[in-house]
């Protein structure tokens, strides 16, 4: 599936998957880049092992969250990366753990 859409500022190619029975997953997604504003995004939904959505679209982002939680994109490489976990350190010390994944998956990038 890939489909231009229109946000304010310029045309965006949204890319990927989607189930039609997570159609709805899809339509808040074109949302948040026709009516919410966004610029950059990816969204991914497994259930029992099976993904349902996949969807990438506009420019790369990325965050950290709480404890160590990351999440990035890059709709140019088609990349989608997430990492939550249960075991939340606030001293910030769990960073060590999502930066040695985004290491490796570097590395398996040849970056």
């Amino acid at each position: 599936m890939v489909r231009s859409i229109n946000n304010p500022d310029r045309s965006i190619e949204i890319s990927g998957f989607c189930s039609p029975a997570f159609a709805a997953v899809k339509d808040a997604f074109y949302k948040n880049f026709t009516a919410r504003g966004e610029v950059g995004a990816s969204v991914s939904v497994t259930i029992r092992g099976e993904t349902v959505v996949d969807l990438w679209g506009g420019n790369t982002i990325g965050m950290m969250g709480a404890g160590g939680a990351t999440a990035f994109a890059d709709p140019d490489l088609h990349l989608g990366f997430g990492y939550s976990m249960n075991a939340m350190d606030p001293a910030q010390s769990g960073r060590q753990r999502p930066q040695a994944l985004v290491a490796a998956l570097n590395s398996c990038l040849g970056r």
